[in-house]
């Protein structure tokens, strides 16, 4: 598991063509119109409607979906009901030493942006390095094309973001932490995005009786949710905003450093975290954790050369137009 250093345990275009344009025009030509019919839909018509209030935006180069996050204001951090049932959970001091970085809640602000509808898989990051390798944990593999992608540092996070956005035109970044926790909260103020810890296993991917059968001795939710380690993205419930696996599966590269008291001082409008740090943040939890760790305000930080089979990548985008 990862250590608790906070709070935690396809065809050618020409042959999916109509025979009949495939007559009048020769292959390549079919390829030229297509890759032009294809920018066109992409840049010029409106998003797609994935549900009702919902939009949707598809990069043209691997396809990825990003969500329309409305700007708003929220309040961020741990609530004092998190507090107790952490203290109670853990003790005093650990509380202090791992999750006190939580607090206080406080009021934040921030503008629209398109956010992953998922988190990024390996079938799209081999688009940038065709040779990664998620790898697997004890056995298990975590390479498959729809699990998400893992074993990549922040470096490598920020880099695959500055890839994409050169290719589509683009500024393509990582969120920052609080643009995270806005959108993981999909404008709830409660601990987690769903009603009751009883629905864990219908919404995220954590540590449940599917890992307890591998692992007996791991702390573990009490229900099953059929995925001992990472599970292909979008396999759960999504949160209000139609983000998936927001919580669990994989924690989640953010742009900012870390401080253990930069809620004190942060900006009451699109913070942009501490200037300068050793760690980078990460958020959301993975399929490890037990319950009392999958929480929308909980943090935790890496040093940014780190690779770890429990941290993976979604993406923002910050110049597309609002719908």
């Amino acid at each position: 598991m990862i250590p608790p250093d906070h709070c935690s345990q396809s065809e050618p275009l020409q042959n999916c063509s109509p025979a009949i344009f495939r007559k009048v025009f020769p292959a390549d030509a079919v390829n030229r119109l297509g890759i032009l019919l294809l920018l066109f839909l992409t840049f010029f018509l409106p998003p797609l409607t994935a549900r009702a209030g919902e939009k949707i935006y598809r990069d043209p180069v691997i396809g990825m979906e990003f969500v329309w996050i409305p700007g708003g204001s929220f309040v961020m951090g741990q609530s004092d009901a998190e507090k107790e049932l952490l203290i109670k959970s853990l003790g005093p001091q650990k509380y202090e030493k791992y999750c006190a970085c939580e607090r206080p809640r406080h009021k934040v602000s921030v503008n629209g942006f398109w956010l992953g509808r998922y988190e990024v898989t390996n079938a799209q990051y081999r688009r940038f390095k065709a040779d990664h390798d998620s790898g697997s944990y004890l056995g298990l593999t975590l390479n498959d094309d729809r699990q998400p992608v893992v074993n990549v540092s922040w470096f490598e996070a920020r880099d695959f973001a500055a890839w994409l956005g050169e290719q589509c035109g683009r500024k393509v970044r990582l969120p920052t932490e609080a643009e995270w926790e806005y959108a993981c909260r999909g404008g709830t103020a409660t601990i987690r995005f769903w009603k009751d810890d009883e629905s864990v296993c219908l919404y995220a991917n954590v540590a449940d009786l599917s890992a307890r059968k591998k692992w007996p001795n791991w702390a573990v939710s009490n229900c099953d949710d059929g995925h001992p380690v990472t599970a292909p993205v979008g396999s759960f419930k999504a949160n209000p905003f139609g983000l998936y696996d927001m919580l669990g599966n994989v924690w989640e590269w953010c742009a900012d450093w870390y401080a253990d008291d930069y809620y004190q001082k942060s900006p009451a409008r699109n913070p942009p975290g501490s200037p300068k740090g050793r760690y980078r943040m990460v958020r959301g939890s993975s399929w490890d954790n037990p319950l009392r760790y999958v929480r929308c305000a909980s943090r935790n930080h890496r040093l940014p050369v780190n690779r770890n089979y429990g941290i993976g990548i979604r993406l923002l985008i910050e110049d597309l137009k609002q719908p």
